[in-house]
């Protein structure tokens, strides 16, 4: 079963994910489970730029701190101590993507262009 998490469009801090997905694990991903699906995250990220009041800053190092929390969180070492197969969103900047508001076109690990680079160093 797919499922996408958004732990910015629900309020948390980027090196605080905690709250969205222990409420994303009550009210979606553990009863996946435990109707005996595989559960995959199939979108998960946080944008680099764009943001409004309404949510928290989108940076550059925001993003970079949010992609390594998460990723300790989907490799067991959060509330559910589960591994989730888990894609990112997204590998690459879309500056077409505008209508999700100003922050759209910001959720790439990667710039786009015909060189993109990454915007912080993954591992």
């Amino acid at each position: 079963m797919l499922l996408t998490v958004y732990p910015w469009y629900g309020g948390s801090a980027p090196a605080d994910i905690k709250a969205s997905m222990d409420w994303s694990w009550d009210n979606g991903l553990k009863q996946a489970q435990a109707m005996g699906k595989e559960v995959v995250i199939a979108e998960i990220g946080w944008p680099s730029d764009g943001g409004d009041a309404g949510h928290k800053p989108t940076t550059v190092e925001n993003e970079r701190i949010n992609y390594g929390v998460t990723k300790e969180w989907v490799s067991g070492k959060g509330r559910t101590g589960l591994i989730f197969e888990t894609y990112w969103f997204e590998m690459f900047d879309e500056p077409w993507k505008t209508n999700e508001g100003p922050w759209g076109p910001h959720w790439g690990l990667y710039t786009w262009g015909p060189n993109p680079q990454p915007k912080f160093n993954i591992s």
